[in-house]
């Protein structure tokens, strides 16, 4: 029987692991191309093509806007 030191250890884990399914996207404005809302989003339900966009409040505009998905890079 062999012991593995954690640090080997650490690392078979860590070359193994699976990327998430989940992706950040930002919704960016229309009107002004500022970041207005970010979350996550499940990638086996959003195509690479399919672009979402939303309609919510903008506080720096003070209304309503249409915003365009966009995927960031997150951490």
């Amino acid at each position: 029987m062999t012991i593995i030191s954690p640090y080997y250890f650490n690392l078979l884990i860590t070359a193994t692991m699976a990327k998430g399914k989940r992706t950040y996207v930002g919704f960016y404005s229309e009107e002004t191309g500022n970041l207005v809302h970010v979350t996550n989003i499940n990638k086996k339900n959003f195509a690479a093509w399919e672009k979402l966009s939303l309609r919510k409040y903008n506080k720096s505009t003070k209304k309503h806007e249409v915003l365009k998905m966009k995927e960031i890079k997150k951490g």
